[in-house]
């Protein structure tokens, strides 16, 4: 129940974020952010995670924006801080790693395959609903996001794994009780 939860949680403060902009991405985030540590956090190591995927998020997706990867609308590379709302967003990602991608776990290679091919759907639809844009050729903007996203999702898992982020499942207590 805690997977769907965060997961449905997450996809509405992805779309708050994207259409709201910063001032409402921000609370909505933290407001997330409170929801998530009251009712799904396992184990407050998880913050590591999640402060973590803020840091990441300021290199990557400030580095695609230095680089033109990501553009304003004003067609020029930003110089600046991204904006806030994409930032938020790389802080509730990093919630998902524990709980809604709580499946791939040591499952590298379908971790990468979901990073490959999902997040690059979120650029897309971001870009189409808000003032940031890829650059051109979009195939080519995609391809680089997916293969940072192919890297970092098996990443989060491994580390979820390494940080203990994930509860023992109900059929491993039953077995351990068993021997």
């Amino acid at each position: 129940m805690k997977a769907i939860t965060n997961t449905a949680l997450f996809q509405l403060v992805w779309l708050i974020c994207v259409v709201g902009g910063s001032p409402v991405a921000l609370i909505a985030t933290l407001v997330y952010l409170s929801i998530h540590q009251h009712y799904l956090m396992n184990n407050k190591a998880e913050w590591r995670l999640i402060v973590l995927f803020g840091v990441l998020g300021c290199l990557i997706d400030g580095g695609l924006f230095k680089m033109g990867i990501l553009l304003p609308d004003s067609g020029e590379p930003l110089d600046g801080i991204m904006p806030i709302w994409l930032l938020c967003l790389w802080f509730c990602v990093g919630t998902l790693f524990a709980h809604g991608l709580r499946f791939l776990q040591s499952r590298y290679f379908a971790a990468a395959l979901a990073g490959f091919i999902g997040p690059a759907f979120s650029y897309f639809a971001g870009a189409k609903l808000t003032d940031i844009n890829l650059a051109q050729p979009t195939f080519e903007s995609l391809l680089l996001i997916s293969i940072i996203w192919a890297i970092l999702v098996p990443m989060g898992v491994w580390l979820s794994e390494k940080w203990q982020l994930y509860p023992s499942l109900p059929e491993q207590n039953e077995h351990e009780e068993l021997t």
